[in-house]
């Protein structure tokens, strides 16, 4: 039953990966988790070109400025940042403007993190094709503060090997 529960998740989640970032780029999804009251589960997964997972990172009450902290932390130059939050998104990009002030402070923060990469591109994914990321999320909550170099996640292993056999 756990297998097929697993690929089920994976047939879902295909989709946020299967549109691969260019040669050379890293694309980074994030997702923020607010089910439980007062609480917030993040987490970040960076792929290459080839699906494969070069790092993720799962933390509680954390926010997306320490997503772009953690990628240059790692030596990502190229990267695109993917969210399911329209309104960062859209901040980031210059399509609207700062809404208040916890936002604000946010956006000062990746704003001021962005002149460590080369090239950067914020881009806003739907929520169903950021699944995989959610279900990090969700395990962030419970098990909080941990980040992986070069290997995968066990929560998600099945769905990422999935989705690396069936593109």
């Amino acid at each position: 039953m756990q297998n097929t529960r697993s690929r089920s998740h994976a047939q879902q989640n295909k989709e946020a990966f299967s549109k691969k970032p260019n040669q050379n780029f890293y694309k980074i999804n994030t997702n923020v988790n607010l089910s439980e009251a007062n609480t917030w589960g993040l987490a970040a997964i960076c792929r290459n070109e080839n699906s494969e997972v070069l790092a993720a990172t799962k933390w509680r009450m954390m926010g997306f400025k320490l997503v772009t902290e953690f990628a240059a932390q790692c030596g990502f130059m190229d990267v695109i940042f993917e969210s399911d939050n329209e309104k960062i998104i859209r901040v980031l990009t210059a399509k609207e403007t700062i809404p208040n002030l916890y936002v604000g402070n946010v956006i000062i923060g990746i704003t001021l993190r962005k002149g460590r990469f080369r090239m950067v591109v914020f881009s806003h994914v739907d929520r169903k094709d950021n699944g995989l990321t959610h279900r990090l999320a969700q395990h962030a909550l419970t098990e909080p503060n941990k980040i992986w170099l070069e290997e995968t996640p066990s929560c998600i292993v099945t769905e990422v090997l999935w989705d690396i056999f069936n593109q």
